[in-house]
């Protein structure tokens, strides 16, 4: 009888640690299931909110660059173009501004002049008046973003065949705040 019980007492004993690992494993999944599911709720979320933010970025730097450019076409005095330059730069954030020619060489309002390190596709693109963006590195300089326009013009007696603004990585993450 004695036996009977404990084998009793130990048999429930074993029924509910079974039906508690069973729940709480059915428990544990519903939980990790529903953090998952939320998190990728949240990462979703925040990637659509970056990629609206940075479309947009986008949007206004080409603006601006199919502004300045017809803009830049009209103004002779190299003094009004520093001027404006330095204004659209306070306005907007980025870094420097560049008169491009095809093969990749720039100046500077401020005359400063080398490669951006355009590769053929690049140089081709502004050849065919498309908006280009790409990364590069100018010698001594951290690596920069750099949007490009189509825009022919003379600057300081170099022929330009676009115009362009970088961003260093501060200021990218400003203007995108």
């Amino acid at each position: 009888l004695i036996m009977k019980r404990r084998l009793k007492t130990i048999v429930t004993a074993v029924a509910h640690l079974i039906a508690i690992l069973l729940i709480s494993y059915r428990y544990y999944f519903f939980v990790s299931q529903t953090i998952y599911s939320e998190s990728v709720s949240h990462l979703s979320e925040i990637f659509h909110q970056s990629n609206r933010s940075l479309h947009n970025f986008m949007e206004k730097n080409w603006g601006s660059l199919h502004m300045w450019a017809d803009y830049l076409e009209d103004v002779p005095e190299e003094k009004e173009i520093k001027g404006f330059v330095e204004h659209a730069k306070k306005e907007i954030g980025f870094t420097d501004f560049y008169f491009v020619c095809g093969e990749g060489n720039y100046r500077t309002i401020n005359g400063e002049s080398g490669y951006l390190g355009l590769d053929d596709n690049v140089a081709g693109l502004i050849l065919d008046s498309r908006d280009t963006v790409v990364n590069s590195v100018v010698p001594g300089k951290p690596q920069i973003m750099v949007f490009l326009t189509p825009a022919t013009g003379t600057y300081q007696d170099f022929a330009y065949e676009a115009v362009a603004i970088s961003f260093n990585n501060s200021d990218m993450i400003r203007a995108l705040q």
